[in-house]
């Protein structure tokens, strides 16, 4: 199976069945290949309807996931997102053809690099790659009109939140307990001290890096 063919078929079977319907994000997850970046090991994975596990420990979620997070931002031609936790940089290019700019923070230099070869090539020139702590967002450079964070956190993301423009959207999946599912959650920031809460269904993707549990202390 071409990727191509693979790519048409994650649409049809995964994304268009399962609630996602706006027509513009499933054109653009039909038309951006994947597979450019992606390892070579994992390329024949990606448009399958799972996460895919890098051997640095790091997690790509599933497609379904990210299509329901992505959905729920409604997303406009002005909006600056900040992208958290995507370390193939596959999520950047799904956001960059719908909004104004994306600054994606990532901590691995390599990886930054790595995708900003393959933006260049796509020709997608709106994307700001930043290295710097996936807890921490980009304060510098708040607020921002909407914050995706690819993968799980264990309790709700105040100090990513707080980067938010009032009447800003955030889409993270909320998992307090490591050995359940965890929650699709879409947080909008009325004002100062008010955000409304919407739960847009189940996902098990794991933690994003810096967003697990704490350890508890054991002797």
């Amino acid at each position: 199976m071409s990727y191509a063919t693979a790519r048409k078929a994650m649409v049809d079977s995964q994304l268009a069945p399962n609630t996602i319907t706006d027509r513009a994000i499933l054109e653009i997850f039909g038309t951006i290949p994947k597979e450019l970046f992606l390892p070579e090991a994992f390329k024949h994975t990606c448009y399958k309807d799972e996460d895919i596990f890098l051997p640095n420990g790091r997690v790509i979620i599933e497609n379904m996931t990210l299509a329901k997070q992505i959905q729920a931002l409604d997303l406009s031609v002005d909006d600056v997102v900040l992208c958290l936790g995507d370390i193939s940089g596959y999520a950047a290019a799904i956001l960059s053809p719908m909004v104004s700019t994306v600054v994606r923070v990532e901590e691995d230099p390599h990886a930054l690099a790595f995708s900003d070869e393959v933006y260049e090539e796509l020709d997608m020139m709106n994307i700001v790659s930043i290295q710097g702590g996936l807890s921490q967002g980009d304060k510098a450079h708040a607020p921002f009109s909407k914050i995706l964070l690819c993968g799980a956190t264990y309790a709700q993301p105040m100090s990513l939140i707080e980067q938010l423009s009032y009447d800003g959207i955030m889409t993270y999946v909320e998992r307090p307990n490591p050995l359940a599912t965890g929650e699709i959650i879409k947080v909008k920031r009325i004002d100062h001290s008010t955000l409304e809460e919407e739960k847009l269904g189940m996902s098990a993707v794991p933690y994003c890096l810096g967003h697990e549990p704490e350890k508890e202390f054991a002797f």
